[in-house]
């Protein structure tokens, strides 16, 4: 076998040298690329959806205290404005719910959407009892179907909490993947730094 001139040691030297920096520069773009990723989903994902629930909170809790004005004033036009200003919103609050679709992030997130829908869909069911009372200035009557259906009406605030404490853990996940594969980039990084050498 014949041995190796000098000026092939220093080449092959020189190759190694540029596959391992060639590996290095590859491998580190990639995990940046996916920690950038795992770092980003917070803002793609998880504030887009905690804004939208948050959106849908605000409107569901002004249409709960324009209901509860209906039933405590006794002054007819007071009355239906309040109402008019909680039907107006109504709408509103289902259009909210429909854009938070794209944004689900799992199978986990969707049960939470259909649990907030149904719980709006169940306080809905019990607004109306209660508008038609006010409106018709029956107060004590509208508080006592109020205090039949506090379940319902109830659900619709711990639905949306639910909802809206599983975004922060989508978001807490996301933070520790993004550290999580930093981690493993530096040590990929520094094991093709240490063959290379």
């Amino acid at each position: 076998m014949s041995r190796l001139t000098l000026t092939q040691k220093f080449a092959f030297l020189v190759l190694a040298a540029l596959i391992g920096i060639g590996l290095l520069t590859g491998v580190t773009l990639n995990e940046m690329k996916n920690v950038y990723t795992a770092a980003n989903e917070t803002n793609v994902n998880v504030m887009p959806s905690l804004k939208i629930i948050s959106q849908a909170v605000d409107m569901s809790t002004k249409v709960r205290i324009m209901t509860w004005k209906m039933m405590a004033d006794t002054d007819v036009a007071r009355v239906q404005e309040a109402n008019r200003a909680a039907t107006d919103l109504i709408p509103k609050i289902d259009e909210t719910l429909k854009k938070y679709e794209p944004l689900i992030a799992d199978a986990k997130d969707k049960e939470l959407l259909d649990g907030a829908r149904t719980a709006w869909t169940n306080y809905l069911s019990v607004r109306p009892q209660l508008a038609q009372l006010a409106l018709q200035g029956k107060h004590e009557a509208a508080i006592e179907h109020w205090a039949a259906n506090k379940g319902l009406i109830d659900g619709l605030g711990e639905a949306f909490n639910k909802h809206q404490d599983y975004n922060q853990v989508l978001a807490d996940r996301a933070a520790d993947n993004a550290v999580a594969i930093q981690k493993s980039a530096n040590m990929l990084a520094l094991t093709v730094a240490s063959v290379t050498l």
